[in-house]
């Protein structure tokens, strides 16, 4: 259950934090999205839907667009809509979504924040459920509290989400049940409502972070006479403490309406018993008392002079961006208007295909940004560009934004430049046309529930294909450059920089703005793109062995030189390849004194190119083909995986093969580590969770550097030279194994890896055993710890961890994984709904594979400083009682049944195979564990999880820490910097 700032304003880029990505899809996976596809979906083209008058079920006007005709729209007579399609990817299975068309913009001064705490009590008491049973129910039925049963609320909307892992009678039936009571009969108990502050507070505090604040104080900017900034979903402080029970009643009668609602329903059931179900379900749903007004969208000044904005804080990236707003429109979906939006499409994706290439320069000072299209409903259309720099560099940021957006509206755009775009756009669609059959439920969905704030059509994939080759003509470097100066021709210009120290004053920036207006530009490169130089490997590798194992259909394969190959063909996912290549060796071939330098290659790969292509000039080489780069460092391999289509599986395997045998070390991938580093820890540090991903591996694998990340100094230290001399030795000699599970004829997966990595020169076949790296130890000091961050005073993170075992003994891991389902249900139970005192507790087992002997079993919870010792002695006592006593059978079954569920549904999903086959030959004796995972979790028993406890989770074994603010007073809890 979330609060979330996500509104159609918030799908802005330039309003969202930079994403440090560690390994990068390129070609047509980066493509800007084609239009606002992102809110079309699913369907065959035989037929159309249409209810009265020429619209939908919905009453929405058809228009030239085709919609998708798999879906029934329906609305029932008390005004409730509803929305059905079948669809067996995953197969048994549904996805309901739940939307009321209300959000935080509807509340007043004295409901800041109910609309998300109304959110909260949907799960806490109805007329036909009592406090606290519906999540019970949910689990005793394979529904895991979180992952498949979740809300959230945001400005507009408020939605809830079960995905079923099942479509029996009873499943659905209890599903129907409980959205109706959340629809019309929750009760607000005062008692409830009041046990419920303290979850509120304490997700309150989780989310009170850097990027919450400057979003707000963007909108602030950008939007003062809008509502969201005032109106952020999470309220304040005063109203989440003191409003009664019949303040929430109230808002909850006022908006929670059949005629606000609208319930969408997509899986694998029959469609008119679905929509029966529905009409029975909610057919008797009445509002009770006067409807809430409507939401209220502000407006924006156009006329609004250039003005500039500076917000500082010390864990904010240097940033710059430029915004301005057109007159709002809200055209009905129609084809002309479908091509306007692919125009934007090739417009904003060649402008930050050129930011990219700046960021991606030798000694450049920008990390990375674009523009963006915005909307403030019924307000204003906005285009932004926004820049993250290097520490201190916001001045360069602004400079470059401003010069790149001018450039671009004085030359225009390149041919070449069109030519990328247009070539990864066409590969998403024909890509979502052949993967059509097997799209998920869960997002076809989401997809439906996206059209409803503009009353756009879901259409089906094949459909937007055949518009784009339709309207292909017009989609003109004349007319992207037209539509590039269209989209920036709005209001004065509004400039705002982020800082981590205050600026002296505000006229800086204006005359860093000033003299890049005046700046004298020159023309981009139109420079075409290379060939591919690693398109012949040599002599394509023989296969020595070949062999099937029938009960798992995983197919292995030796070539001469003693590379392995794992294959397994499935039809789970239509026209899509998943793919993982292991070089053994990862972690544990590091050296241990250059801490850091394997987070340090799986960040920079990509960036660092290959000896004949930089990573710009590979974006273009391979522009329209479904391929990804990068290199992550695992702890007993480096790993290169994705996906891609049949088609592009040979290219695919070449390119992985040259990022490993010719990676190109250039001085682009140590720049961009000196840039983002110091972005990326002023970040984790304002946060305790951000120290607990830094910090406490460290402590907890008795201060082994090889766990955690370390300080910023020493993360900074490492470079691309220290990585080729641990890189170059394992890509020429040490084992490699690749597992290739989807949709692709096995003689075609056999010689693409035969003309890739089967031509390699002969390697090793068995990894060393690296015995001496594989020892690690758990703390062996179990004092208490306190750490700090830099964050809010008011948040605080108490880590509860026992040694246990490596994954050795396979019961014993089943046997660890149920008890950490219990004892979360348990912890939930005390800590948030008893107690009240924090969100949620974080409960994990985690046995290694890779070393010896090491395992740890934790329990996490975020929560205020003045309730450490409170919720420390509630664990105690919760781990006390369940050593005392088994569980119930009940509980058992809540833990157990969404384990097994998952268990189920995974066998049927690619990713679980690709796992299964990634070492299907080097450690084949695992493959044993597929056969018996799920007979072993159906057979844990209460005295089991008793005993599990009784051996680890006791006082003695434990090793506590504390992370509390540097900003806590001298009376406040101990602040030390372990």
């Amino acid at each position: 259950m979330t609060s979330t700032v996500k509104s159609r304003l918030l799908r802005s880029g330039a309003l969202l934090p930079l994403a440090l990505l560690a390994a990068q899809p390129i070609a047509a996976q980066t493509a800007e999205p084609a239009a606002p596809t992102t809110q079309q979906q699913p369907g065959a083209e035989d037929k159309v839907f249409v209810g009265q008058d020429g619209a939908t079920g919905w009453g929405v006007p058809l228009t030239d667009v085709t919609p998708d005709p798999s879906i029934t729209f329906g609305v029932l007579p008390n005004g409730m809509k509803y929305a059905i399609q079948q669809n067996d990817t995953p197969k048994d299975s549904a996805s309901i979504r739940m939307a009321i068309d209300f959000g935080s913009i509807a509340e007043t001064d004295e409901e800041q924040g109910l609309a998300h705490f109304i959110e909260h009590m949907a799960f806490n008491g109805s007329k036909n459920v009592p406090e606290g049973e519906m999540v019970s129910i949910l689990e005793r039925n394979g529904l895991a509290f979180g992952a498949d049963t979740n809300a959230s609320t945001g400005f507009e909307q408020t939605v809830y989400k079960l995905d079923l892992p099942k479509t029996d009678e009873k499943t659905v039936d209890i599903a129907m049940m409980l959205m109706r009571e959340v629809a019309g009969n929750l009760t607000f108990d005062p008692g409830a409502v009041d046990r419920e502050r303290g979850v509120i507070m304490g997700e309150m505090r989780a989310r009170d972070s850097v990027g919450l604040r400057n979003v707000k104080d963007q909108l602030a900017f950008i939007a003062p006479d809008a509502p969201y900034a005032s109106r952020l979903p999470i309220g304040t402080t005063d109203v989440l403490e003191n409003a009664p029970a019949s303040r929430l009643k109230a808002l909850w009668q006022r908006y929670y309406r059949p005629e606000n609602t609208t319930l969408v329903v997509v899986g694998d059931f029959d469609v008119q018993t679905m929509e029966a179900e529905i009409r029975e379900r909610f057919g008797d749903w009445q509002g009770e008392g006067a409807a809430g007004a409507p939401l209220n969208f502000g407006s924006v000044d156009l006329n609004r002079a250039t003005e500039v904005e500076v917000f500082t804080d010390p864990d904010v990236p240097y940033s710059a961006s430029i915004s301005n707003f057109r007159p709002w429109e809200s055209p009905a979906d129609t084809q002309a208007e479908r091509t306007k939006s692919l125009i934007d499409a090739l417009a904003i994706g060649a402008f930050n295909r050129r930011i990219e290439r700046i960021a991606s320069q030798p000694d450049s000072v920008i990390v990375g940004g674009g523009m963006s299209t915005n909307d403030l409903r019924d307000a204003a259309l906005g285009t932004s560009v926004a820049l993250t720099a290097k520490d201190g560099e916001w001045a360069s940021a602004l400079t470059t934004a401003e010069e790149e957006v001018r450039r671009a509206q004085q030359y225009g755009f390149t041919q070449a430049e069109l030519d990328v775009q247009l070539a990864n756009m066409e590969t998403n669609f024909k890509t979502a046309a052949e993967q059509a059959d097997t799209r998920r439920s869960p997002a076809l969905a989401n997809a439906i529930l996206s059209t409803l704030d503009d009353d756009s059509f879901v259409t089906t994939p094949a459909y937007r294909l055949q518009l784009f080759e339709q309207v292909r003509p017009q989609l003109t470097l004349e007319a992207v450059n037209a539509r590039f100066n269209a989209l920036w021709d709005g209001s004065a210009d509004l400039v705002r920089i982020t800082s981590k120290q205050p600026l002296s004053e505000k006229q800086a920036v204006i005359d860093v703005f000033k003299a890049a207006q005046q700046a004298e530009l020159t023309p981009p490169d139109d420079k075409a793109a290379a060939a591919f130089a690693y398109d012949d490997w040599g002599t394509p590798g023989k296969v020595v062995s070949d062999t099937l194992i029938e009960d798992l259909g995983i197919r292995q394969v030796r070539f001469a030189n003693n590379v392995l190959l794992n294959f397994k063909k499935t039809d789970f996912e239509q026209n899509r390849v998943r793919y993982s290549v292991r070089v053994a060796g990862g972690q544990l071939a590091f050296p241990a004194d250059e801490a850091g330098l394997g987070t340090f290659v799986s960040s920079v790969w990509p960036a660092a190119g290959l000896e004949a292509h930089s990573q710009p000039d590979l974006q273009e080489i391979l522009a329209g083909k479904n391929v990804g780069m990068g290199l992550q460092v695992a702890d007993d391999a480096l790993v290169s995986s994705g996906s891609t289509t049949p088609a592009d599986l040979d290219l695919q395997m070449k390119l992985s093969a040259a990022f490993l045998l010719d990676a190109g070390y250039r001085p682009e991938g140590d720049t961009q580590w000196t840039n983002i580093v110091p972005v990326f820890m002023g970040q984790v540090r304002s946060q305790p969770q951000g120290i607990a991903g830094l910090v406490v591996p460290k402590i907890v694998a008795n201060n082994d550097a090889r766990f955690g990340i370390p300080d910023q100094d020493v993360l900074l230290q490492r470079n691309l030279a220290e990585a080729k001399q641990v890189i170059e030795p394992l890509a020429s000699s040490a084992p490699i194994e690749i597992a290739i599970v989807g949709d692709v004829d096995e003689d075609k997966a056999i010689a693409a890896v035969a003309q890739s990595f089967g031509a390699l020169p002969k390697r090793e076949l068995k990894a060393p055993d690296y015995s001496a790296a594989r020892q690690a130890s758990f703390a062996q000091d179990l004092s208490p710890r306190t750490l700090t961050h830099e964050g809010p005073a008011d948040q605080a993170m108490l880590l509860d961890f026992w040694k246990t075992s490596d994954d050795s003994d396979y019961k014993r891991e089943i046997v660890g994984s149920v008890a950490a389902r219990a004892i979360d249900i348990l912890m939930r139970d005390k800590l948030r709904e008893e107690l009240g005192a924090t969100y949620g507790a974080q409960v994990s087992s985690s046995m290694s594979d890779v070393y010896k002997d090491f395992g740890t079993f934790s329990v996490a919870a975020t929560l205020s400083p003045d309730r450490l010792d409170e919720a420390q002695t509630a664990i105690g006592e919760v781990l006390a009682k369940l050593r005392a006593e088994p569980i119930d059978d009940d509980l058992l079954l809540r833990a157990r049944a969404p384990v097994i569920e998952s268990i189920e549904k995974s066998r049927r999903e690619n990713g679980f195979w690709l796992g299964v086959a990634s070492e299907a030959q080097s450690r084949a004796d695992r493959l044993e564990r597929v056969r018996e995972q799920l007979d072993l979790v159906k057979a844990v028993t209460p005295a089991e999880i008793q005993q599990f406890a009784q051996t680890y989770l006791t006082p003695n074994k434990m090793l506590p820490i504390r992370i509390v603010s540097s900003k806590l007073g001298a009376d406040g809890a101990a602040a030390g910097t372990q």
